[in-house]
């Protein structure tokens, strides 16, 4: 009986490991370049980068 609990609770264990594998890989895939920039590519321009009497930012 023991050694079956012993199996089990490495199973779940093995289980937790793949599932943080998993999110590690999904925010790996979030944190890079490609995607940040659909993220800003989304999003509306709210700061000029050249200065010009059209834009004011107040």
């Amino acid at each position: 009986m023991a050694k079956n609990m012993v199996r089990k609770r490495a199973k779940k264990a093995q289980r937790r490991k793949q599932v943080v594998a998993q999110k590690r890989r999904a925010e790996a895939l979030e944190a890079g370049l490609p995607a940040r920039v659909l993220r800003a590519a989304q999003g509306p321009f709210n700061i000029a980068f050249l200065p010009s009497p059209c834009s004011t930012l107040v």
